[in-house]
């Protein structure tokens, strides 16, 4: 339900302004619970701003992290990094003054901001799982897959839909507008329900899709490497079994034969029997010079296997993380979105400012998540954060 209101305070706004309940009462929020709501806010942008930097100096200041997986990692620290600079200022004013301040042009850019922003990063999200699906389950396609236009396209394709996503309001579809409860200028979810479907598809469940479907295939080859790993070390402990019941024989038998060329020896002259000596000893170190490198071959393909199931195994913990905080940080706002497209929404103001924030933390969130799991972006991070001798100290205790 709309409800058209003239405000004069402060030289403040002039348009229209909903909320769930259909009311627009005074605040009735006591000061903690202002307090608790702008400290929280302030943490999650502080937070995103200093954690989506340290993502970017990192990837320029080390040269192990200039690869393809980084393009689409530094594509969304510029996304998360843009909202927290752009678009959580004004919402942290918002929710201490429980009003829109800022006129009704400033509420425009500022919803079309967070839109252009919030959707590029949820569809950069989904580009680093694709990346990571191919790198992981088409291995020896991947230099022929993820070429550089690959790439830009991607890229060009995240931006572009969503400043399209973003202008369809400024345009005619839907309207930007200040929602009380969720302090912060988005679209009127009650006045056009299909556009809020036409996102709901493009911007949340579309990602969300590719999300899912690249980590299953992910976690499926994770599996596949572990089986094959076991099934390798089994056969390598059965071949070392079979050669040592063997060497037992082979010592037997050596020993004949030694013996044998002794009393040969004994009755043939001796620059025949040292020609004959020599030429065995070099026989016997060709094959075992031929064990030897076979054995070598067995243990580096096993090493490798080991490698790559490592590598397989940490990037499906980190989708699983980047895909579970994904989830957690926007399923409760898109619930809360879908209920306020219904006028009799029984959820409290509490509920929507709670979901709004947790779908803002979610750009802080990127940058704890690879830090904790990649070694070369938690090196360059401490070397960052902790500069000069003390950083190479720190990197040096952890290798």
């Amino acid at each position: 339900m709309n409800f058209t209101i003239s405000v004069n305070l402060n030289n403040t706004l002039n348009f229209t302004e909903w909320r769930t309940n259909g009311s627009l009462d005074y605040d009735k929020r006591s000061s903690m619970a202002v307090l608790a709501q702008a400290a929280s806010l302030a943490v999650i942008m502080f937070s995103s701003i200093f954690g989506n930097i340290l993502i970017l100096l990192a990837i320029y200041i080390n040269r192990h992290l200039r690869e393809i997986t980084s393009v689409f990692i530094a594509n969304l620290a510029c996304a998360d990094l843009l909202l927290s600079l752009i678009g959580m200022p004004f919402t942290l004013a918002s929710s201490i003054t429980y009003n829109w301040i800022f006129g009704e042009h400033v509420c425009r850019f500022h919803g079309m901001a967070n839109g252009i922003f919030c959707f590029a990063s949820m569809l950069s999200l989904a580009a680093v799982s694709f990346e990571r699906f191919v790198a992981i389950t088409k291995p020896l396609k991947y230099r022929l897959i993820m070429t550089q236009k690959t790439v830009t396209i991607m890229i060009v394709y995240v931006w572009f839909q969503s400043i399209f996503c973003a202008l369809l309001p400024v345009f005619g579809w839907s309207r930007y507008t200040y929602v009380r409860n969720e302090s912060m200028c988005t679209g009127d979810w009650p006045s056009d329900i299909p556009y809020v479907l036409f996102l709901f598809a493009l911007n949340f469940f579309f990602p969300l899709i590719i999300m899912s479907y690249c980590y299953y295939h992910i976690f499926k080859t994770a599996i596949d490497h572990s089986k094959r790993i076991k099934t390798a070390t089994e056969c390598i402990g059965v071949l070392d079994k079979i050669e040592q019941r063997q060497k037992p024989k082979d010592n037997e038998l050596e020993s004949n034969v030694r013996e044998e060329d002794i009393a040969k020896e004994m009755t043939k002259e001796e620059d025949l029997a040292q020609n004959k000596s020599t030429k065995k000893e070099h026989d016997f170190a060709q094959v075992k010079s031929i064990e030897i490198e076979i054995n070598t071959s067995q243990e580096n393909k096993r090493q490798r296997t080991e490698k790559k199931y490592k590598q397989d195994k940490k990037a499906a913990k980190t989708l699983l993380l980047v895909m579970g905080t994904f989830l957690f940080c926007w399923f409760p706002h898109v619930l809360g979105m879908t209920c306020l497209l219904f006028p009799s929404c029984p959820w409290p103001d509490e509920f929507f400012a709670t979901t709004t924030w947790l779908a803002m933390m979610n750009s802080g969130c990127n940058p704890i998540i690879y830090g904790l799991l990649n070694r070369r972006f938690r090196q360059s991070f401490k070397k960052l954060i902790f500069c000069g001798k003390l950083g190479r100290r720190i990197e040096n205790a952890e290798s």
